[in-house]
């Protein structure tokens, strides 16, 4: 069986379904990951065909218009608009591209952010399964992860929040949906609940891939929704750490991590003299994640050191505690290694895990990017490393991740929801 995975977005978006691809590829299925180009080489060492899609991430959250989308981070609606100026130039192209990668295939699991996966799959014809790493799904137990993680108004409140999101997204993505329906697949316009309304009210069969234990399956949800666990993506076996980083990490005691991975921000170069100012005073050791340019620095102290890419797997479990953007994919790669967690959250989902990380008692309070300075990141600090009881609770964390199969668990759930004959291998 042929499974095609559609998937765009910064690494920490991508990678779970990597992580999806590679374990149903072991499996033994035939998997192919429509992607952009900045993860090609990536999805090949995994063995996974590669349905090339042309917008370069990088690029556009590095562009003027990419700078706006990141400040939305206080406003839903605002940050739907963003999003829309942000790839409605690129919207057919990246449907078109996505339709070309799915020919041939016999399922279709598609993400947030490959939602045309869902229309592909009705002039196909072929069975499709969405796949989430945000809870997506209306419940009354929780607001929606858009909304501040303070707001706390009531289970019929908590319910209006996911179908209004759902409402603001479609009103602008909407037209550009059904006009591309329309023209390229020769399909019906969907209705005014859109493809996400739609999937919910057929019970259609939603993975989400992170862990019960970090957020607990609202009790109000279909059945057909599965909460599988963390789908982690572990360095290539022939992978090696670059020398000069083992150097560094066996001439002192385990440093601090430090990293905002695919957020750029605009002003880089400060916002590394306030990361060089927080590890002086608080005297730590420090190893920092270059990213896509959120962070600059002219200059490295010895107890300092910086590096491109890591996987995160192999590297937070030999830190002393993980500073980080709150994206999905470093705070499940930060609670699983065991170690306590700073959220610095920029946009989106982030604030959410930055939360649920700062709930589970594992890590400080999050100090938001707009609102962080040098004293307020050396309290962080100080806090990560002092606390016996943070760091206990992160370990004790760790383990409970570490027993977890969430890639294992999701290829269950795919196996039955399709009939035996539709998923042979």
């Amino acid at each position: 069986m042929h499974i095609t995975i559609l998937a765009v977005g910064t690494r920490g978006d991508v990678q779970p379904y990597l992580a999806l691809g590679a374990r149903l590829r072991r499996e033994g299925y035939q998997v192919k990951i429509a992607t952009t180009l900045d993860f090609e080489i990536l999805a090949r060492q995994y063995d996974l065909e590669f349905g090339p899609i042309s917008v370069n991430m990088q690029e556009l959250m590095q562009s003027q218009k990419g700078q706006s989308f990141i400040s939305t981070n206080r406003n839903p609606v605002e940050f739907v608009r963003q999003m829309k100026g942000l790839m409605q130039q690129e919207a057919f192209k990246l449907f078109d591209e996505f339709k070309v990668a799915c020919e041939g295939t016999d399922l279709i699991v598609f993400s947030m952010m490959g939602v045309a996966g869902y229309s592909i799959a009705q002039k196909l014809k072929v069975p499709a399964i969405a796949a989430f790493i945000q809870p997506f799904t209306p419940t009354a137990e929780m607001p929606g992860f858009m909304l501040p993680p303070w707001l706390r108004l009531g289970g019929a409140f908590n319910l209006f929040s996911y179908y209004m999101s759902n409402q603001v997204y479609w009103a602008f993505f909407g037209p550009l949906m059904n006009r591309w329906r329309k023209e390229a697949l020769g399909l019906p316009p969907l209705s005014w609940i859109g493809p996400f309304g739609e999937a919910h009210e057929t019970g259609l069969t939603t993975l989400y891939g992170f862990s019960p234990t970090i957020v607990s399956r609202p009790n109000d949800w279909k059945p057909s929704v599965h909460v599988t666990g963390f789908w982690y993506l572990d360095p290539p076996s022939d992978w090696q750490p670059p020398q000069p980083l083992l150097d560094f990490l066996e001439a002192g005691p385990p440093p601090i991590y430090l990293g905002f991975g695919s957020m750029p921000w605009r002003k880089p170069e400060e916002l590394g003299q306030i990361v060089l100012k927080a590890l002086r005073r608080s005297g730590q050791r420090g190893l920092l994640l270059k990213g896509w340019g959120g962070l600059k620095v002219s200059e490295l102290p010895d107890n300092v050191f910086m590096v491109e890419n890591i996987p995160h797997t192999w590297l937070f479990p030999r830190m002393a505690a993980v500073v980080h953007h709150g994206g999905m994919g470093t705070t499940a790669a930060g609670l699983r290694a065991g170690v306590p967690s700073l959220v610095i959250p920029f946009f989106a989902d982030q604030p959410f895990w930055g939360d649920r990380i700062y709930k589970l008692g594992v890590g400080p309070k999050p100090i938001p990017i707009w609102r962080l300075t040098a004293e307020k990141l050396t309290e962080g600090l100080h806090e990560l490393t002092v606390s016996q009881t943070l760091q206990r609770r992160a370990k004790a964390l760790g383990l409970s991740l570490k027993a977890e199969d969430g890639t294992g668990a999701a290829v269950k759930v795919m196996e039955q929801s399709l009939s035996k004959k539709s998923l042979k291998k």
